[in-house]
């Protein structure tokens, strides 16, 4: 089958094979991006909020993204008050020319630097459109090798999506045996 749907809690996700090891999916266009300004440290961190199903928060990196402070800069600004208790994650993104960028990302939940983050690309991609340093089709280099595209969707009649293309492959199978799942009751603790 070269063509699925996804369903995620978001909705449903169409998706479609592209190769022996490649899927693009159509996801809801990001909102605007909106520039903001956070205090950290006694000093203003300037980039852009956009929501991509999760916030992201987008800096835009001006140099090697090797020199980028993301295990540091990453976790202050991800907890950021500005965010609330769910946080948000953090992009540093270098704009290498108009349809290319490379992104590091630190990822909320996972509370790391992460191999490569779709939302994120998604993020820094709106960004970067949006303040005029790119334009679509966008490849992005992540962290982990991996080449994402941002691109039109996939279909004509969905004028709110972008395509997501991307490495899609089966790294590990697993068989949960009998019993994985039984859980003790909790103990009883003595007085």
């Amino acid at each position: 089958c070269d063509e699925l749907d996804i369903e995620t809690d978001a909705g449903s996700i169409r998706g479609r094979v592209v190769g022996a090891h490649t899927v693009a999916l159509e996801l809801s266009r990001p909102a605007a991006p909106r520039s903001r300004d956070l205090e950290h440290d006694r000093r203003t961190v300037s980039g852009w909020h956009v929501e991509v199903g999760v916030p992201h928060f987008v800096l835009a990196w001006p140099g090697s993204l090797d020199s980028a402070p993301v295990t540091t800069l990453g976790p202050a600004l991800r907890h950021h008050e500005t965010w609330g208790a769910a946080g948000a994650n953090v992009n540093f993104v270098r704009f290498v020319d108009r349809h290319r960028l490379e992104i590091r990302t630190f990822e909320r939940g996972v509370e790391a630097e992460t191999l490569a983050c779709g939302s994120g690309v998604m993020a820094a991609a709106a960004t970067g459109i949006a303040i005029g340093q790119l334009q679509l089709p966008v490849r992005a280099q992540t962290l982990g090798g991996f080449e994402l595209e941002v691109a039109p969707p996939l279909t004509r009649d969905r004028e709110d999506a972008w395509s997501l293309t991307g490495d899609a492959r089966l790294i590990a199978e697993g068989t949960l045996h009998p019993g994985a799942l039984e859980v003790p009751e909790p103990p009883t603790w003595s007085d």
